[in-house]
């Protein structure tokens, strides 16, 4: 009886190990890169024609370049049809960006 009480307290011990190491990741905000072929507007900002990485915190995306925050607009998630099989934005015919898609996800970010 014993040894079936450590053993039970060991995987117990072991379980919490891995939720303590996995929390920090799922709380961590989602991150990618786009590429912009024109000039885009988010919010009041013009980003120029360039790379730049895209950081998702809950309802808020943040565009950065050289680390240094270019643009920032709020939003939501919203379901897509299908799994998305591209990175990219979808923006107006005045160059405001609208959605921004992650591929492989099954939803978008949507900017009002």
């Amino acid at each position: 009886m014993g040894v079936s009480r450590r053993n039970s307290c060991a995987v117990a011990v072991a379980l919490l190990a891995v939720l303590a190491l996995a929390i920090p990741t799922l709380a961590r905000p989602d991150r990618a890169e786009i590429v912009l072929s024109r000039t885009c507007h988010v919010g009041s900002a013009s980003l120029p024609p360039g790379t730049y990485q895209v950081v998702f915190d809950g309802n808020k995306v943040s565009f950065l370049r050289e680390s240094k925050v270019i643009a920032e607009a709020t939003g939501e998630w919203r379901k897509a049809d299908r799994k998305l099989e591209d990175t990219g934005v979808r923006y107006e015919e005045s160059g405001r960006i609208v959605e921004i898609r992650l591929q492989g996800r099954d939803s978008y970010f949507a900017i009002p």
